[in-house]
């Protein structure tokens, strides 16, 4: 077996090595997506360079890389106060998350970790109250342990950081619920990785999290008086998730001594002409051309700040043409002139399109166009029954429904930039029109008035995609 390593590694062997590293990859499973929610910058390179066992050829030592996960949380207590619990919608409390790190050696690395949950605060006379929301940012070590040829990678994580918290969307006008805004937290996870292709990994995890007692206040205002209540709440809680990692640039082939490249792979292929699968997270800013609700009813950004997040998933069938289905949604507020919010929107749309792409520099730069038709649904949530006015007194809040499905357009320009074979990032402009869909406002006391939501936006929006080997 070593005469053999040595007699494909060995420099009289008329580049055979080489045409073998640099050729195109064997197919071994196709990637899976996820929307993502944002990138930052990538931590500074801790090692120069590095030598691969020969029998490990899956290693990822030397390299950055960024993840996304989603999964199930678990609260440990749902009591926050007398009469107030934590409740999750429909028993789902999801975890979203998202990070990045780096693999200092073949055991340790670091990462930086972003987590969030959002919960109902509900009492049982009075329904639901409000909605809780927290976001942690763990900055964590993580310890690895490749098994066998590297391709199946334990790992454990530990991180200290802080907790925001926040208390949103008050639904009932007599009632108040406040928290601690800001905390410490920390965290212990465990999982699995295994990797798909050189550059990409799916694994899944337990995580879980701690939090010191937070105060809290509830206000309650009815017939009989003011009645104010103190106590202090437990977030603790566990959560089973999957996600997905994706290495920048390339590590050095099985059996090279050489720097691995960060950000950017030296080495094709990048993008080819074979037909190959993708799936696409999509994050953007998508401002509305028109705000038209009916009857006084507007819509505006969600948090000032029009932001669509999303995926899409695609086939790239010849070195030009290929096709994709996006799914985006955005969260848009709901408002009454001169009086304030009155719920919120939620645009969930579904568009096949066509896309046709034309690569520059060996396939690493890719411009491309797409152009589509789908459907859009619109459904407002979190109606908040009461206005507050000057007078202090409240005013009923109008109801609102809508009809559809609606039809949807997409066109849209855009650029990509390959990182490495499996990785590009980029970025698209896209118009979208509609969806098209009947609305209806019901004043107290009124006649209910029938209006249309256009929701057509245009704006900018970025791409992370992860290709199949």
């Amino acid at each position: 077996m070593d005469a053999l390593i040595e007699e494909l590694v060995s420099p009289d062997d008329g580049g055979r090595w080489e045409k073998m590293r640099s050729g195109p990859r064997s197919g071994r499973t196709r990637s899976l997506g996820a929307a993502m929610l944002g990138l930052l910058g990538i931590a500074a390179r801790a090692v120069a360079e590095d030598t691969v066992d020969e029998r490990r050829p899956w290693r990822d030592t030397g390299r950055p890389y960024v993840y996304a996960l989603f999964g199930q949380a678990f609260n440990l207590d749902d009591d926050v106060a007398p009469g107030v619990e934590l409740d999750a919608p429909g028993g789902a409390n999801p975890l979203l998350g998202f990070g990045f790190g780096y693999s200092i050696s073949e055991h340790w690395g670091v990462e930086l970790q972003f987590e969030g949950t959002e919960l109902d605060l509900r009492s049982p006379s009075l329904g639901k109250l409000a909605e809780y929301s927290n976001i942690t940012v763990m900055p964590a070590a993580r310890f690895r342990w490749p098994l066998g040829d590297g391709r199946l990678v334990p790992w454990v994580t530990a991180g200290l950081g802080i907790s925001s918290n926040d208390v949103n969307d008050t639904t009932n006008e007599a009632t108040r619920f406040t928290t601690d805004e800001l905390t410490i937290a920390g965290s212990l996870s465990a999982g699995l990785d295994y990797f798909l292709a050189d550059d990409v990994a799916v694994g899944l995890g337990v995580h879980s999290f701690f939090y010191p007692e937070q105060h809290t206040d509830y206000l309650v205002v009815d017939s009989s008086g003011t009645h104010r209540t103190s106590a202090s709440m437990n977030y603790n809680q566990f959560a089973v998730a999957g996600h997905l990692r994706f290495f920048l640039g390339e590590g050095a082939a099985a059996g090279e001594s050489r720097p691995r490249h960060l950000f950017l792979a030296e080495d094709g292929p990048f993008d080819t002409d074979e037909m190959r699968g993708y799936a696409v997270g999509l994050f953007g800013y998508t401002p509305l051309l028109d705000t038209g609700f009916g009857d006084g009813v507007s819509q505006s950004a969600s948090g000032d700040v029009a932001i669509t997040t999303g995926g899409a998933v695609g086939m790239n069938f010849d070195r030009h043409w290929g096709a994709e289905v996006q799914l985006q949604v955005v969260d848009r507020t709901l408002e009454q002139s001169g009086l304030g919010k009155l719920g919120e929107l939620s645009i969930f749309t579904v568009v096949p399109t066509l896309r046709f792409r034309y690569p520059f520099l060996q396939g690493r730069l890719v411009p491309f166009a797409t152009a589509g038709v789908g459907v859009g649904f619109a459904r407002p949530n979190d109606h908040q029954p009461y206005f507050e006015v000057s007078d202090g007194l409240p005013r009923a809040t109008p109801s609102v429904h809508t009809g559809g499905p609606g039809v949807v357009g997409v066109i849209g320009v855009g650029v990509e930039y390959f990182l490495n074979h499996h990785v590009s990032v980029g970025v698209e402009v896209p118009i979208q029109f509609g969806p098209g869909v009947s609305t209806t406002v019901a004043n107290p006391g009124q006649r209910p008035v029938d209006g249309h939501l256009k929701g057509s936006t245009v704006g900018g929006v970025f791409r992370m995609s992860v290709y199949a080997p």
